[in-house]
């Protein structure tokens, strides 16, 4: 979706009843326009799903704008976790995990957000920040 045309689509969403939204943001494991985190952070939505090379403005406004940005367990668009962890860590920025499920495969186990938050330069305690933020946002919109 074009940027310009997220803000409009998050508040049809909501119109229709949506309670979470979620953005697919800007991974570099699919062609995403660019401007994409940043329109869906001011639209109001609830998530940047996979935010790829997220910069440093956008974790300062999602932590402004109290959106959540995903660490992913997603192939491929995990790559950039990381980074986003790291951002959102600088500015305190929310994080949540996420799996962007295709499949069973892609379920979580104990094992898989072992090797996620290791990857990413997560500890358990951020595990557990990432589940309370998660657990928030559904009160948050219920």
């Amino acid at each position: 979706m074009p940027p310009a045309l997220i803000a409009k689509a998050v508040k049809l969403s909501r119109k229709l009843g949506a309670k979470i939204v979620v953005i697919h943001g800007e991974t570099p494991a699919e062609t995403v326009p660019p401007g994409t985190n940043r329109a869906g952070i001011l639209s109001g939505a609830d998530i940047i799903a996979h935010p790829g090379i997220h910069n440093r403005t956008g974790s300062q406004i999602s932590k402004k704008c109290d959106v959540c940005l995903e660490i992913t367990t997603r192939h491929g668009h995990n790559k950039t976790n990381p980074h986003v962890a790291a951002l959102a860590k600088e500015f305190n920025a929310k994080l949540v995990l996420n799996t962007d499920s295709h499949g069973p495969e892609d379920l979580l186990t104990d094992i898989k957000i072992s090797e996620v938050l290791k990857a990413s330069g997560l500890s358990v305690n951020d595990y557990n920040t990432m589940r309370f933020n998660s657990n928030k946002l559904i009160e948050r919109r219920k």
